[in-house]
């Protein structure tokens, strides 16, 4: 955690509660979730080299140790200023442990290859205003509605599921800055009306909000719209945005995604399928001499989750299933574009409400991760345990 973040997140604080005691309304809360257990028991198998020195894929059958400790935090500051404007400071505090195994290393030996510690960022940082035409108009650090799962941090609300493999900026993830307009429809079909929420969103397209800059020079723009009408049971999602990727603006950008949702009584479902297209990607080939070489990166990726509220406010239990590829041999990063990257996990979570807003939740997943040559592969069973609690 830098000194500046801390100082920042300290700031804010202070000024939002001195805001409070000069008349404006000053509204205080959290989210924390820990980790009581997490611990990865499987199989990995990466490139070595056979007894002449030729590469041959290794298979490795190894168990990582338990961990405990803090995973993430929010706190929310919302300041009502008028009845029109609003302020809302959200700081995020996240955990670097380096606990979810890695495709082509071997159980465990990730950690000692990530960053520990504790990473400081805004989950948001905006403006609210209510204008006219009945718009709501936000402007600052946002995390956009692309896909609901993560936008709306359903995800990290319902499962223990913090490694998510389509939560990352190719696929599910999305924080930027930038102005969020919001407008809700109303259609009449015969004697019902259906809602549709829509937002429009004019963003800067960073691709990391850990690293939002303060400013930026006209780069990597993007805009999107997200509508989510709603009949019946069932809600529709929908989200498209598109832009520049690099610096200099030449290189076009492509995202979307599509769902559904529907509830029945104590049983609900949702699935989300996303994805995206980046063009001229650059890759290294290895060896002499130096080749660059370009491509467009598809990756795309869907889940679909079944809930039963078996005893209602008190026990639940969640089915997920996700797949995510990338048409390149890289997970954040950009690798060769022959192999493709292959991720498959399959979880359960079950829930027990403590006492209101606290929910402790016990899962187990199963991960089959791999390269589309058969050389690099990753299966593994993790069961864990988590506590949440809403302040």
């Amino acid at each position: 955690m830098t000194k500046h973040r801390v100082l920042l997140t300290a700031v804010l604080v202070v000024a939002l509660a001195a805001g409070g005691a000069v008349g404006a309304q000053l509204n205080f809360g959290g989210d924390l979730k820990l980790h009581l257990f997490d611990m990865s028991t499987g199989s990995s198998t990466i490139m070595g080299w056979d007894s002449l020195g030729n590469p041959v894929p290794v298979k490795y059958d190894t168990t990582d140790r338990w961990d405990m400790g803090f995973e993430r935090a929010y706190l929310y500051f919302v300041v009502q200023i008028t009845d029109q404007a609003s302020v809302d400071i959200e700081p995020e505090f996240v955990a670097r442990s380096g606990a979810t195994p890695q495709l082509g290393m071997r159980i465990g030996t990730q950690r000692a290859s990530n960053e520990s510690g504790l990473g400081v960022a805004f989950n948001a940082a905006k403006l609210t205003l209510a204008v006219p035409w009945n718009l709501q108009v936000s402007g600052g650090i946002l995390r956009p509605l692309f896909t609901e799962d993560y936008g709306d941090m359903k995800a990290f609300q319902e499962t223990n599921r913090y490694d998510k493999t389509g939560a990352n900026y190719w696929l599910q993830a999305w924080h930027d800055m930038g102005i969020e307009v919001y407008k809700p429809f109303e259609l009449k079909l015969g004697e019902e009306y259906v809602s549709i929420p829509t937002y429009l969103y004019l963003l800067n397209g960073a691709p990391n909000y850990i690293d939002i800059p303060a400013s930026d020079n006209n780069s990597n723009k993007m805009v999107m719209l997200h509508v989510a009408p709603e009949f019946w049971k069932i809600r529709v999602m929908g989200s498209y945005g598109f832009g520049k990727w690099d610096d200099e603006g030449k290189y076009n950008v492509m995202r979307y995604a599509a769902g559904l949702s529907a509830a029945f009584g104590p049983v609900w479902l949702r699935a989300e399928y996303m994805g995206g297209r980046w063009d001229n990607e650059m890759w290294q080939q290895s060896g002499e001499p130096l080749v660059i070489d370009t491509f467009a990166a598809k990756p795309f990726g869907y889940y679909a989750k079944l809930g039963v509220n078996i005893v209602p406010d008190r026990l639940r239990f969640i089915l997920d299933y996700d797949y995510a590829e990338h048409n390149f041999n890289g997970f954040l990063s950009i690798g060769n574009p022959a192999v493709k990257q292959q991720y498959t996990t399959v979880s359960g979570t079950l829930g027990w409400t403590v006492f209101t807003g606290s929910q402790v939740m016990l899962g187990v997943e199963k991960a089959m991760w791999k390269t589309s040559d058969g050389n690099t592969k990753l299966d593994f069973l993790r069961p864990t345990l988590g506590w949440r609690t809403v302040f």
